[in-house]
């Protein structure tokens, strides 16, 4: 348990507090000596030097959106839920994947956080969309993902598979993709396979004469269909 104890401070990067403008203190990352910081790789981007590279590292981590159990949300009628805790866990989960993609897509992989400043007013949108409360404008909130989870023979309360969740979302995601301008499609694979004709097919769905533009949140940045794979195993 010790050593394991040890392998785990050594991924340890608490932030490191400024002594002066423009400087930080890297002492943390150098105590005890005997422990070296690897390399860390977050969501595809490496940081070979984490002690050189905190304030980088910690403005990446604080962009990525953490969904988890929640409580006191609205009731989900009638059944009278008002908390996920203990039944939620891969609702979350898939919250969080396409919570990231729909981020990439709409701000690119570069786009970071800003703390201390104004949030975006299209990056309050996305967040609004996430929202657990049962308006159709939350689109992705936990009351509506639940919902159409009863056409799956799941009920509020009920423990979710990696397949059902996604197949909630997807079925989600198509109808907001209709006021989105439709550039928005998910596939959810059977059994781990992902069939190249029928992610063709979801590719170019999307009508290329339609050009309405009205707000960059609303504006595909290189395509009109983004294509979200979902693998959750």
């Amino acid at each position: 348990m010790s050593k394991f104890a040890h392998g785990i401070r050594a991924l340890d990067l608490s932030y490191p507090e400024e002594e002066e403008e423009g400087e930080i203190d890297t002492s943390l990352f150098k105590r005890p000596s005997s422990i070296v910081v690897p390399p860390i790789w977050l969501l595809g981007v490496l940081y070979s030097q984490p002690t050189l590279q905190a304030r980088e590292y910690y403005n990446h981590f604080e962009s990525i959106l953490w969904m988890t159990y929640r409580k006191d949300f609205p009731a989900m009628v009638p059944y009278e839920h008002t908390s996920d805790a203990g039944w939620g866990c891969m609702l979350r989960s898939a919250q969080m994947i396409l919570c990231q993609a729909l981020q990439r897509h709409l701000f690119g992989s570069n786009w970071r956080l800003r703390i201390g400043e104004k949030l975006e007013d299209d990056f309050i949108k996305l967040l609004g969309w996430f929202v657990d409360a049962p308006a159709m404008g939350c689109v992705y909130s936990i009351h509506n993902m639940v919902k159409i989870g009863m056409q799956y023979d799941k009920l509020p309360g009920e423990w979710y598979g990696p397949t059902t969740a996604c197949q909630v979302l997807r079925d989600l995601v198509n109808l907001h993709s209709k006021e989105l301008n439709g550039f928005l499609s998910m596939y959810v694979p059977q059994e781990g396979v992902v069939y190249t004709e029928d992610v063709k097919k979801l590719c170019v769905m999307t009508d290329p004469s339609s050009s309405r533009v009205v707000s960059e949140l609303e504006t595909p940045n290189e395509s009109n269909s983004v294509i979200i794979y979902s693998f959750m195993f």
